[in-house]
This record gives C-alpha cells, sequence and structure tokens, in this order.
C-alpha cells in the first residue's frame, strides 16, 4: 500500500501558517500574533521593532581646535585633523587626502578635501546648540513670569 505524503518540509526552525490556504512562512522565534496574509490566529507574540532614527548635525561631526584647524569625525571611532588655509586649500591628516593635495600641488591646483568641505560648511552653518538657545531665548522672553526671572533664565543660558 502506497502512502503519500503531503508534508512539505522547511527549513530547521520555521512553521507555516495554520491556514491551509495561505503560504506565509516564519521563524519560530520571530512566531507573529496573526498572520499578516491571512489574519489567523497564530499566538507569537513577536512584532517588528521600529529602528531609532538618528539625526547628525554638522556640529556633531566637526569640532573647531584653533584657529581655521578642525577635528572631524570620519568613522564610529576615528577622527581627522583638517585645516584650511588662506589660499583656499586645505591640509589634512588623512592618507588618501594627502596624496590627492600632492597630485594637485605638482599640477598647480588647489585641492579641496571632503573634509575640508565639511570644516566649510560648519563654519557657514551656525551649531545646533547655538540655534536652541536662541528658541530658548525667545521663549524665555515670551514667558509670562517676572523681569528678575527673566534675567536669571537667559544669563543661565549665556553660561
Amino acid at each position: 500500500q502506497a502512502y503519500n505524503c503531503l508534508i512539505h518540509f522547511y527549513k530547521r526552525m520555521e512553521s507555516k501558517c495554520k491556514n491551509s490556504d495561505c503560504n506565509f512562512i516564519y521563524q519560530w522565534r520571530k512566531k507573529p500574533y496573526a498572520c499578516p496574509s491571512c489574519q489567523t490566529y497564530l499566538g507569537g507574540k513577536y512584532e517588528n521593532k521600529k529602528r531609532k532614527v538618528s539625526v547628525e548635525s554638522i556640529s556633531d561631526k566637526v569640532v573647531l581646535l584653533d584657529d581655521n584647524t578642525f577635528s572631524i569625525q570620519n568613522h564610529r571611532h576615528f577622527r581627522v585633523t583638517c585645516k584650511l588655509l588662506q589660499d583656499g586649500s586645505s591640509v589634512c591628516s588623512y592618507k588618501s587626502c594627502q596624496d590627492g593635495r600632492d597630485l594637485n600641488l605638482k599640477m598647480g591646483k588647489i585641492f579641496l578635501c571632503d573634509h575640508a568641505k565639511l570644516a566649510k560648511e560648519s563654519i557657514a552653518s551656525p551649531p545646533l546648540t547655538q540655534i536652541l538657545r536662541e528658541e530658548m531665548r525667545e521663549k524665555i522672553m515670551s514667558a509670562v513670569v517676572d523681569c528678575d526671572m527673566k534675567e536669571k533664565l537667559v544669563s543661565m543660558l549665556k553660561g
């Protein structure tokens, strides 16, 4: 007697929706409460986690060290020192930027690396803390409190 087996083998630790018409396959550790295709109750507790969106401003990456000398974050744990020169070019401590600068100097061109462009952008745009301080100052001045309190709060923002 021949036995007809209709069992479908899934990858290890995987399962299929209980509804016979549905083809949704899930991992055991990510078993949803209900099937996203047919809404059949599956009994799991897994919910997709929403990723945090991080907003980085230029002021987070660029720090002014001296007059026209900047420390710029290149990677997560690596910073580059970049100096903007009077002629519009830049001197950067990053190896590929040094090679590009040498090549452009031999051809008589002004070299400006990506780090120098970030430094110039940071000069043009005010830091985020300065923008927030200005907004706080406006809110303090529009608040209904006595003049002494306003002066104290504004002096705390400056210091």
